[in-house]
């Protein structure tokens, strides 16, 4: 039996609330890539966002609860927008923008992606929060 090293990459999944169908999709991509081709090639990538990996926790702001739990010690961050910046916390702009800034800061790759099409409603768009994207 070959025995393969694995080297895994925590990765942060995270966006407004417009962008949730987006960021399940780059969760189930992740996993599709991690069965097809990180078990053979020994490098596997740990999707997490704070809707389906934190657990809930008292004595902090939600925030901080993210960022103890994920954000810490993410290798990573997949950040998606859309019509939406986010709502504001811990001194940000928004949430999304706060994980971004943490993740840079403890020397995290930083991907930030732009929706511009089929998946945004229009009649559902803050034009305040738009801006914000913008």
């Amino acid at each position: 039996m070959n025995e393969i090293l694995t080297k895994t990459f925590n990765i942060m999944i995270s966006c407004p609330s417009d962008m949730a169908t987006y960021s399940q999709l780059v969760r189930d991509l992740i996993t599709e890539y991690n069965t097809k081709e990180g078990i053979y090639k020994g490098v596997l990538f740990v999707p997490q966002d704070w809707k389906n990996d934190t657990r809930t926790a008292y004595g902090a702001s939600a925030q901080s609860i993210i960022d103890q739990q994920i954000t810490n010690s993410a290798d990573a961050v997949i950040a998606l927008f859309g019509a939406k910046f986010g709502t504001p916390t811990n001194g940000f702009a928004s949430g999304t923008l706060s994980e971004i800034e943490s993740v840079h800061l403890n020397g995290g790759e930083v991907m930030t992606y732009f929706c511009t099409g089929k998946g945004i409603e229009l009649s559902s768009i803050d034009l305040e929060q738009l801006l914000a994207v913008r």
